[in-house]
C-alpha cells in the first residue's frame, strides 16, 4: 500500500541517507545499517545496497586501522 507520497518521500530520503553515510563519521555505519535494513523490508532500486555497503566498508576500515595503531602503539610493537 505505497502511496505516491510515500514513494517520493523514499526516493528522497534513501540518497540523503546514503550522502550522510558516506560523509558523517561513525554515525555513518548507523545510515548504512539502517538503509541495509530497509532494502531488506521494501523494494528498491539495485544499487541502493550496493551503495550503502560501500559506504559501510569506507567507514569500518579506517576505524579497524586506528585501532589497530592505538594496540600496537601500547604494546609497543
Amino acid at each position: 500500500m505505497n502511496t505516491k507520497g510515500t514513494e517520493s518521500f523514499d526516493s528522497l530520503k534513501l540518497p540523503i541517507f546514503i550522502m550522510l553515510a558516506y560523509l558523517v563519521p561513525v554515525l555513518g555505519i548507523g545510515f548504512a545499517l539502517y538503509i541495509l535494513n530497509y532494502t531488506n523490508t521494501y523494494e528498491t532500486e539495485r544499487w541502493v545496497p550496493m551503495a550503502a555497503l560501500a559506504a559501510l566498508f569506507i567507514q569500518i576500515i579506517p576505524i579497524l586501522l586506528a585501532v589497530l595503531g592505538i594496540l600496537t602503539w601500547y604494546t609497543g610493537a
